[in-house]
């Protein structure tokens, strides 16, 4: 500090930016740590969402595996099932697929593949716009005829993704072909990175149960 005129002392210009300039930093970094910590609990949120939703397609899968249960030894999985029949009676997989809507209580079990941020299912009424979009692959079980393992033909392998944007925009439902790996198309709308998933995998197989009627 210097002295002034009648005694008093002050700060020079030099003091003042130099203070400014250290208060200046301090706040960026308060900032972006504020930054940092609000990208990461939507990340957490998006994630744990995600992994309901998928889940939740999980249970749905095996509820409609109930109806299926060749009674008399006629296949009736096409005709019986809601999401299973897309892969057909004999062996195969289906790809990655978005399931069909089925509205409650036309069908049952009842599931749309779009839900929104909070991961409610986006039927027709909702004016919410979609966030997460589910993806399903379905795998028909073979071991060619006599083999050591004939249960495995009572079996579907079933596979569940949950995709959504990671900037938090309306996400599209079907995804864009090949959003899950880099170079997709159209380049514009899936760069590496733009969107988080998740994925499950499990078993669903035929009801067996003694009174089981297709």
């Amino acid at each position: 500090m210097r002295a002034r005129a009648g005694g008093q002392r002050g700060y020079t210009v030099a003091e003042v930016v130099m203070a400014v300039s250290v208060l200046g930093l301090g706040a960026m970094g308060v900032i972006g740590m504020q930054k940092a910590t609000l990208y990461n609990n939507t990340n957490a949120r998006n994630l744990a969402t995600a992994n309901a939703i998928a889940q939740a397609w999980m249970e749905r899968l095996r509820a409609d595996s109930l109806a299926w249960t060749d009674a008399n030894n006629i296949p009736n999985l096409v005709l019986a099932t809601e999401w299973l029949q897309a892969v057909g009676n004999g062996p195969g997989t289906t790809g990655w697929i978005t399931p069909a809507t089925s509205n409650f209580p036309a069908a049952q079990p009842a599931g749309i593949p779009v839900a929104d941020i909070m991961g409610t299912d986006l039927f027709a009424a909702s004016p919410m716009p979609p966030a997460f979009c589910t993806e399903i692959r379905l795998t028909r079980f073979d071991n060619g005829l006599g083999g050591p393992l004939p249960a495995y033909t009572r079996l579907i392998r079933a596979e569940v993704r949950v995709g959504w944007l990671r900037n938090n925009q309306t996400v599209t439902c079907p995804l864009p072909a090949g959003w899950d790996q880099p170079g997709c198309t159209p380049p514009q709308l899936c760069a590496p990175g733009d969107y988080g998933s998740v994925y499950l995998v499990s078993a669903v197989s035929e009801n067996q149960a003694p009174n089981a009627s297709p």
